[in-house]
């Protein structure tokens, strides 16, 4: 396991990919995600696979990972643990830093939350099901009728990801010339 392990730290972090080179890869991985697997539609947001989600974020922490991994630090899989070290080594301003650690946190507590609800591996939040009002309850929003439980729960996803989102864009972007972000893959 040691020697798989070595192998794969040397492809990752030790051959040198130009940045910008990585950058374009994951831009266009991340357009593909979008467009192949992401169920987004107005009202009905894809926890994994949408603008902002999970894939979205995890995107942008590995990318920074691919660029950076020269620092030990940010070399580890778990992408809470990556979000703290590229805080910590600098190159992560304090501000993404922090969306990214409480977007990782709420959007796995919410994806959790969906699979107790609905008894699958469901992510999709749909505005105006009836499982919804249930979901909120479970992510802490009590003391108010459902519907406007549901309603924070939507708001609050939305400024969540509306925040990883332009974390994305700033990070690949930094790399990319500005006419390659997103073309073609629903920026």
């Amino acid at each position: 396991g040691r020697a798989a392990m070595r192998v794969v730290n040397e492809a990752a972090y030790e051959r040198a990919t130009p940045a910008a080179a990585a950058a374009a890869e994951i831009d266009r991985l991340r357009g593909r995600v979008l467009r192949e697997l992401a169920r987004e539609r107005p009202g009905r947001h894809d926890v994994k696979f949408g603008r902002g989600a999970l894939a979205e974020l995890q995107l942008t922490v590995g990318l920074l990972q691919l660029v950076h991994g020269h620092d030990q630090r940010v070399r580890t899989t778990r992408t809470e643990r990556a979000i703290a070290a590229l805080g910590a080594s600098g190159v992560l301003a304090a501000e993404q830093t922090q969306t990214l650690q409480q977007a990782h946190e709420l959007l796995r507590r919410l994806e959790q939350r969906m699979r107790v609800v609905h008894g699958d591996d469901t992510h999709l939040l749909q505005q105006g099901a009836p499982g919804l009002g249930p979901l909120a309850r479970r992510m802490g929003l009590r003391g108010r009728p459902a519907h406007e439980a549901a309603a924070e729960l939507v708001r609050s996803y939305r400024d969540t990801t509306e925040r990883v989102h332009r974390c994305y864009q700033q990070i690949v972007g930094s790399l990319l010339p500005v006419s390659t972000l997103g073309r073609g893959n629903g920026a």
